[in-house]
């Protein structure tokens, strides 16, 4: 008599596990389903963790990357006419910190960090699909494509 109610119990609780198994992986499947979705094209190149958001180191790598292949010469400093047209006069200016005419790695990755912050409205340490498609988040994107 006790061998069957264990048995019964261990049945249930077999059951009962597989159904809890079966339905975290229907909403897994869900949530992946949904993530997929909401997809943002424009962060997918930045987005390493693929979270639907930039992060403010992803950006500076990113930064960074963009710094090496805009850098043609080699010379460890961008010209305005290696920007390629990402930056205005004006704002290459701005960026210069140390007035040389060139831009440094760290004077290039101080702009890109100056453009998320504009570009994060809601201070939430993170750029959004829509915040990297508005006017300032479209800024910071030139620095970084």
């Amino acid at each position: 008599m006790r061998v069957m109610k264990f048995a019964a119990v261990a049945g249930a609780l077999v059951a009962g596990l597989s159904i809890a198994v079966a339905d975290a992986d229907a909403g897994h499947r869900a949530k992946a389903a949904v993530k997929k979705a909401d997809v943002c094209p424009a962060l997918t190149v930045i987005d390493p963790d693929a979270d639907g958001k930039m992060t403010l180191l992803e950006a500076l790598r990113a930064g960074k990357k963009t710094f090496r292949k805009l850098n043609k010469d080699r010379d460890i400093t961008l010209e305005l006419a290696e920007l390629g047209g990402r930056m205005s006069p004006e704002a290459f200016a701005k960026a210069d910190l140390d007035k040389r005419g060139k831009l440094w790695l760290g004077e290039y990755l101080h702009e890109v960090k100056v453009r998320f912050m504009a570009a994060n409205p809601d201070k939430d340490r993170s750029i959004e699909c829509s915040e990297l498609y508005s006017k300032k988040g479209k800024l910071l994107a030139r620095l970084l494509y």
